[in-house]
């Protein structure tokens, strides 16, 4: 399973504080995995194997690799290319920390690659009765959501309930203080997809995919954040293609959320280096067609 969905595996299964997980995360993008865990997760190498090569220098476990015919150059070329993945990075630096030894990492690491996706997890328990003909739909979604995030901001989000965020969950409302994009995924399979934050988190959102600093919510930051979720969305729409079914984007919507009664949608709430954001999947548009702020 993809190494991102790791620190999602250690939340749900309450292994680690998400509080933690954020501050490793934070080190991540700053850290670079060796050799040896980049094997690991990206060869069919086995644990005694990693276990050997863990303790080697990079130039080492290269020699190691090459001797037992496990990889060849030009496969070494592309484990070397592995190294700025967050989710290989976070894996270092629990080695590193001595958070875990390297055999029990082992063990979990084994504990999750056999297991559910960690993400579809969070999105079937969430969903219930009430969007259990979307569930999986919704769970596909939101897997590539957490996969282009970490594309194209370098960041891993952790996906959790809004249990207890009031109004949102409650009352199925947004104050108006939460500043929304939305698109309509139209096609075989349709449905709207958005992202609602404050003004911090949402201009942290939208400088993480810019490159930009956007200190002040502007027309920069609600452009930035409209092209971030469109870009997601177009990759979306490439892997439902991919599978022959017919995808259509609508131009992303923009505002500030009204607190009014909203059509049903499912809220989750994302947790992010830049912030803490929600992430709403419903069955019908729930912004205004012209754009409020």
């Amino acid at each position: 399973m993809n190494s991102k969905f790791f620190p999602q595996y250690l939340f749900n299964t309450d292994k680690m504080a998400e509080d933690n997980i954020r501050l490793l995360l934070k080190r991540a993008a700053k850290t670079e995995a060796s050799l040896a865990v980049r094997a690991f997760r990206t060869c069919d190498i086995r644990a005694e194997l990693f276990l050997e090569l863990l303790p080697l220098s990079d130039k080492d476990a290269e020699a190691k690799l090459l001797e037992a015919k496990i990889v060849d150059e030009a496969g070494l070329a592309a484990i070397r290319t592995d190294n700025g993945d967050v989710g290989l990075n976070f894996l270092q630096i629990l080695l590193d920390d001595g958070i875990y030894s390297p055999e029990t990492l082992v063990e979990l690491l084994a504990e999750f690659d056999n297991g559910p996706c960690p993400v579809s997890a969070v999105i079937e328990k969430e969903a219930g009765a009430e969007f259990e003909p979307e569930t999986e739909l919704f769970s596909r979604y939101v897997r590539s959501f957490v996969d282009s995030i970490d594309r194209f901001t370098g960041d891993i989000a952790i996906i959790a309930g809004a249990e207890g965020v009031n109004p949102i969950y409650a009352l199925g409302i947004m104050p108006m203080e939460y500043n929304a994009v939305s698109q309509r995924i139209d096609g075989d399979q349709p449905f709207v997809a958005g992202v609602a934050a404050t003004d911090e988190p949402f201009c942290g959102l939208a400088s993480s995919y810019s490159g930009e600093d956007i200190p002040a919510l502007n027309d920069m930051a609600v452009d930035s954040v409209s092209e971030l979720l469109n870009v997601i969305n177009g990759i979306y729409a490439v892997e439902l293609a991919r599978q022959h079914l017919e995808v259509d984007l609508e131009m992303p919507r923009s505002a500030q959320m009204p607190a009014a009664p909203q059509p049903q949608k499912l809220i989750v709430k994302v947790t992010a280096n830049c912030g803490e954001m929600y992430l709403i999947l419903a069955k019908e548009e729930y912004l205004p067609p012209i754009t409020i702020f």
